[in-house]
């Protein structure tokens, strides 16, 4: 089981920029510029008790407590969320960064992964995409005060029949986002096609996807796999996309992941989407890098040098990712050296 560990509330903007809080297994605290908060910042534009933080060695909990201003999570709007590390925390003018205090140096490494170890792109990672990695370790009974849940989703996945399905699909309207999408990201017998879900924002999409009888495999190895899936990516095979990318449509603008398509086996790519995920600085710290956030990949792609590109594409022939004003989909592949970006947008958006 997993070390219980603290949870680092970093200021990285507003009035209390600098500031360090450290949160211990257990801890429920009151954020606000009250008197009676358990956590004081002095923001005018935070309310008296604008949040609720609640954390047990290994999950994080944020609820907006009637604030004026609302509390967002990078850069949206939530009542309540379940955390990862990485994330932004924003109330007015204050933005909390979400960090773990460290155990050890790596990850441990499990069976289930062949000896395969973990390498390091060379690649600083791209805020805000960069997420402090969390250790798995040996259980800590004398610092434990929080209980695993009773079902994870590996758990409840594993208990649902995979021939359930939703009804038929109809066919996308044409000049539709959905039909240009479902054009652009249509598997061929060459080229497969997978999503990868980011659980923190889109965790009704991974389990909508499972219940249409879709195999899912997380990101995260040992304990992570375990403890922590339903808020991690999740890779989604996609080899009839029709009832999946209607869905995608539908929640565009929520950051919920992005598409992948390859010409590579399944192994193949799953390895190569392990080994960018986790980086590190120069110092030797790793890091999650959140690649799968399209406001990250769009951030980072066109930064990249041809080698950069020819090692973060690796097996991936095209990402497809949300635009900026969650009205479109750009896809992003590589001519030659050169990285080639092209706008999917609706044909009445597009006329």
């Amino acid at each position: 089981m997993p070390v219980a560990q603290n949870l680092i509330l970093r200021a990285v903007a507003g009035a209390a920029q600098g500031e360090v809080y450290t949160l211990k297994p257990g801890a429920r605290v009151v954020i606000g510029r009250g008197q009676d908060a358990t956590l004081r910042i002095d923001d005018r534009t935070v309310s008296r008790q604008h949040a609720e933080l609640r954390w047990d060695g290994v999950r994080a909990a944020l609820r907006d407590l009637g604030s004026l201003a609302g509390t967002l999570v990078d850069g949206r709007f939530v009542s309540e969320l379940a955390l990862t590390p990485g994330q932004r925390i924003q109330m007015g003018e204050t933005t909390l960064l979400i960090e773990v205090q460290q155990a050890k140096s790596r990850i441990s490494e499990t069976e289930d992964q062949r000896g395969e170890r973990l390498v390091a792109s060379p690649r600083e990672p791209v805020e805000p995409g960069a997420t402090p990695l969390v250790e798995s370790g040996e259980r800590d009974d004398a610092t434990q005060h929080y209980t695993l849940p009773e079902l994870t989703l590996t758990a409840i996945l594993a208990h649902l029949d995979e021939a359930l399905a939703v009804a038929p699909v109809e066919a996308p309207a044409e000049g539709s986002l959905l039909a240009a999408l479902s054009t652009v990201a249509a598997p061929r017998t060459d080229v497969r096609l997978y999503a990868i879900v980011d659980g923190a924002q889109a965790f009704e999409i991974a389990f909508t996807a499972r219940l249409m009888g879709r195999r899912l495999w997380t990101l995260f190895s040992g304990d992570l796999a375990v403890n922590l899936s339903h808020v991690g990516p999740c890779l989604i095979e996609l080899d009839n996309p029709a009832g999946f990318l209607a869905l995608w449509v539908k929640e565009i603008g929520k950051y919920a992941g992005v598409l992948i398509q390859t010409n590579q086996s399944l192994d193949d790519l799953y390895r190569h989407l392990r080994k960018i995920f986790v980086v590190a600085d120069e110092s030797g710290q790793e890091y999650f890098f959140r690649y799968y956030d399209p406001r990250v990949l769009r951030t980072f792609l066109p930064t990249c040098t041809p080698a950069e590109l020819d090692e973060f594409f690796g097996p991936v022939v095209k990402w497809i990712a949300e635009d900026e004003r969650g009205t479109a989909f750009v896809v992003s592949a590589r001519d030659g050296a050169k990285l080639v970006q092209i706008s999917v947008k609706a044909a009445i958006e597009a006329a």
